[in-house]
C-alpha cells in the first residue's frame, strides 16, 4: 500500500510541477491498479490519468484507452460546469444580485488545466437577504430546486449540473471559530469591473478553504486534493503571509492550517516527514475524498466523549441539527419527539440502514488504540 501511495503522489507531483516522474521501476499491474483505484477515491483520476499516458506508464492498450476515455469525460464535465458558472453569472448581472464564485470554481483555474481540478457542484455565495430573489430567478431559468439545507440550497440545471447557492458559507459551530471570521466574508471581496459579481481576497479565499479542510477532517477526513489546493495557493499566486495568519489566528485555525501546510510541502515538495506528519497522511489517505467510516466514527467518538454518547448523539439528533433537515421545527419545536421518531423509521425502513448497522459495529469495534490516535491528532490540529 505504501508503494502505491508514493507512486500516486509522485504522480500529482509531476502533474503539477510539470517536471519529469523519477519512479524507481516499472509499475507492475498490481501497483497501477492500486493508484487508479486510489486516485479514484481521492477524485485526482484527471491529475493521474493525464500523467499517466502522458509517461507512457500503461502498458495494456485496452487499458489506456479506457483511461483516455475518463479524461475526455474530465474535459467535458469541466466545460459543462463552466457553462452553468458563465449562465449563472449572466442571470445574477442581469438580475442585479451580488455573487461570488466558490471553491473549485475558482480554485481550477490554478491548476495547469482546469479539467485536472474535478468539481461536484458549481458553488456560488449570494446574500442571505438575496437567497430568495437568486433562487427564484435560477428557477424562471430553468434550474430545479432539490433541498436546503443549513448553509447552502442545492438545486440541478437542466442539464443535471448540481449548482450549490449558498447563503453562509459553512455550517454554525464547525471547524474552530471560523464563523466569527466567514460571517463578514462580503467585507472581504471587491467587485470585478463594476459588476455584480464580486471576488474575495486572498487571505479570505485562504482562509475558506482552510475553514472548508477542517470542516471535513472534523466529519472524518478531507482527501487529497485540498491539501494540493492548499500547495498551489502558497506556491502559484502571490500572497501576504500576515493577513493569511491573523484572519486563521482569528478563526482558531493556525495550528490547523500549519500542520496542513506541512503535509502540502511533504508530498508536493518532498519535505522531510516526522512521525505526526505520517500518522495524518496515513489517516487522510486511508480516507478518501470524505473520509472512510473507521475515520469518521473515530473522530466523532472523541468529539462527542466515547462510544456511548456518540450513539446517543446519533440517536438522538441535537435541535439545531435535526432543524436543518426537518424545517417545520423551526416553527414548530414542540414536534421534534415525533421527527425523531419519523427519523428513526426512515433509518430502519430506507436504504440507509446497512451503513448503519456497519456505523454501529465501527462503534463497538473501535479500539483503545484508534481512539487515542485520532484525540491525537485532534489536539495536534487544535480541533
Amino acid at each position: 500500500m505504501k508503494q502505491v501511495e508514493n507512486v500516486l503522489l509522485a504522480l500529482v507531483r509531476t502533474a503539477i510541477s510539470g517536471d519529469s516522474i523519477d519512479l524507481d521501476e516499472q509499475l507492475s499491474d498490481e501497483v497501477l491498479n492500486g493508484v487508479l483505484e486510489l486516485a479514484g477515491q481521492h477524485s485526482l483520476a484527471p491529475l493521474v490519468l493525464d500523467t499517466l499516458l502522458k509517461y507512457n506508464l500503461i502498458s495494456d492498450k485496452e487499458l489506456a484507452e479506457s483511461c483516455r476515455g475518463v479524461l475526455f469525460a474530465s474535459v467535458v464535465q469541466q466545460q459543462r460546469q463552466s457553462y452553468e458558472q458563465k449562465k449563472i453569472s449572466e442571470i445574477f448581472e442581469e438580475s442585479q444580485i451580488p455573487y461570488i464564485h466558490l471553491k473549485g470554481s475558482v480554485m481550477r483555474n490554478y491548476y495547469p488545466e482546469p479539467w485536472q481540478r474535478t468539481c461536484c457542484d458549481v458553488d456560488v455565495l449570494v446574500k442571505s437577504e438575496d437567497l430568495e430573489k437568486a433562487r427564484h430567478k435560477l428557477e424562471e431559468n430553468g434550474y430545479k430546486f432539490y433541498v436546503r439545507g443549513s448553509h447552502d440550497v442545492s438545486m440541478f440545471s437542466a442539464s443535471g449540473i448540481n449548482v450549490e447557492l449558498h447563503y453562509h458559507t459553512i455550517e454554525k459551530e464547525r471547524a474552530g471559530n471560523s464563523n466569527q471570521v466567514l460571517d463578514d466574508i462580503w467585507s472581504y471581496a471587491k467587485s470585478k469591473s463594476d459588476g455584480y459579481e464580486y471576488e474575495l481576497f486572498d487571505e479570505m479565499f485562504y482562509f475558506y478553504h482552510v475553514a472548508h479542510m477542517a470542516k471535513h477532517f472534523e466529519n472524518g477526513g478531507c482527501g487529497v486534493r485540498s491539501f494540493i489546493d492548499l500547495w498551489i495557493l502558497n506556491h502559484k499566486i502571490k500572497f501576504e503571509p500576515k493577513k493569511r495568519e491573523e484572519l486563521l489566528k482569528n478563526g482558531d485555525l493556525l495550528k490547523f492550517a500549519k500542520e496542513a501546510e506541512k503535509l502540502s510541502e511533504i508530498w508536493l515538495s518532498e519535505k522531510e516527514s516526522n512521525p505526526f506528519s505520517d500518522m495524518l497522511s496515513d489517516f487522510i489517505l486511508s480516507g478518501g475524498v470524505y473520509g472512510s467510516l473507521t475515520n469518521i466514527v473515530a473522530i466523532h467518538q472523541q468529539k462527542k466523549g466515547g462510544k456511548g454518547r456518540y450513539m446517543l448523539w446519533r440517536i438522538f439528533q441535537p435541535y439545531d441539527v435535526i432543524k436543518v433537515q426537518f424545517p417545520v421545527l423551526q416553527r414548530h419545536k414542540w414536534l421534534l419527539p415525533f421527527v425523531e421518531v419519523y427519523r428513526w423509521f426512515k433509518v430502519v425502513l430506507g436504504s440507509r440502514f446497512k451503513r448503519s448497522l456497519k456505523e454501529i459495529k465501527a462503534n463497538s469495534d473501535m479500539s483503545q488504540e484508534a481512539q487515542i490516535a485520532a484525540q491525537g491528532l485532534l489536539n495536534r490540529l487544535g480541533l
